[in-house]
């Protein structure tokens, strides 16, 4: 018995043309966020096969989004605006805004998180530049790292 859809209108469903990123965590939590080309995202519930909520924050493209925990995720854009988002209260604006783009003037490539302290997530941009951030403290990053002058990809 094969489980696995081809159809993945339900996730592309806020995207003009279908361009999207990805996250999950199957093991620990049950949904998948989906960040769109039109700067909305979705979160889909694998338990109950159905979308749950959508952001309706349009703008810049999402190019990277991460799942932090069951109530959190994390998105990055094109324009360098990182923003924290709570599932519990998901609406057009994100419950924090970490990096705009007068902070670092650069596309958002990936976001990584810690397995250890679930307070740090880390930043990579187009410039060679990863970013280390102590969610907690959002005025200003815990570390800055300039890698080299290429982008920096998961």
């Amino acid at each position: 018995n094969n489980n696995i859809s081809n159809d993945t209108s339900i996730l592309n469903s806020n995207s003009s043309n279908g361009a999207s990123t990805l996250d999950c965590e199957f093991e620990k939590i049950p949904f998948i966020v989906c960040g769109h080309e039109n700067g909305s995202s979705s979160i889909f519930s694998l338990e109950y096969n159905d979308i749950l909520s959508s952001t309706n924050a349009r703008g810049v493209a999402i190019s990277s989004i991460r799942v932090l925990s069951t109530n959190t995720f994390i998105s990055g854009s094109l324009n360098s605006k990182l923003c924290l988002w709570d599932t519990r209260c998901i609406n057009e604006f994100p419950s924090t805004i970490l990096i705009d783009s007068t902070n670092l003037g650069s596309a958002i490539t990936c976001i990584g998180k810690s397995y250890h302290d679930p307070n740090f997530i880390c930043v990579g941009n187009q410039h060679g530049l990863v970013i280390i951030w102590d969610i907690r403290n959002n005025l200003n990053p815990f570390k800055i790292l300039k890698l080299h002058d290429s982008c920096v990809l998961n």
